[in-house]
């Protein structure tokens, strides 16, 4: 059996995560270029560092406090495509990254060698695509984000609709 110690501890980590995932995802925090369009998203980086640093199996956790900070913070439907699917593949994502990163290439999560800080940023990298391809599926399925444009729209940093 598992000791009463490291059962806190885990329940210890597990508070300080929510508490601080809950508070990355502020919008203050977040720079987003429009909507479904993120250019800095910090609460990510715990994600990833907590699986690497301490267990994949925190992914389970992800899923269940990314619709609670979603929830909290921007008042969404936890049923919703972003907050059931997206979350899970986030998880599945980073949490099969890191699972990667611990067990079969076996990086020293210092980075000291330049092998393990391209292996790092190649299986990072690729679990960020896959979750930022599923995430905008999501948007798109949620009806959040236009899948095609019409031809009255162009792009200007912005959708916006020329004038006559």
């Amino acid at each position: 059996m598992h000791s009463p110690r490291l059962i806190f501890r885990h329940a210890l980590i597990s508070v300080a995560f929510v508490l601080l995932y809950v508070l990355l995802n502020r919008p203050e925090v977040i720079l987003f270029s429009r909507i479904g369009f993120v250019a800095w998203y910090p609460a990510i980086g715990v994600v990833m560092a907590l699986m690497l640093g301490v267990s994949p199996w925190y992914a389970l956790l992800v899923c269940f406090v990314d619709p609670f900070a979603n929830r909290v913070t921007y008042a969404q439907p936890i049923m919703s495509f972003s907050n059931t699917v997206d979350a899970a593949g986030v998880a599945f994502c980073y949490g099969a990254a890191s699972y990667v990163l611990r067990g079969p290439l076996s990086i020293d999560l210092g980075l000291r060698r330049r092998r393990d800080v391209v292996r790092y940023v190649l299986v990072s990298g690729t679990a960020a695509v896959l979750a930022t391809i599923i995430g905008v599926a999501c948007l798109i399925a949620d009806h959040s984000i236009a899948w095609v444009t019409t031809s009255r729209q162009r792009w200007d940093g912005f959708w916006v609709t020329p004038s006559a």
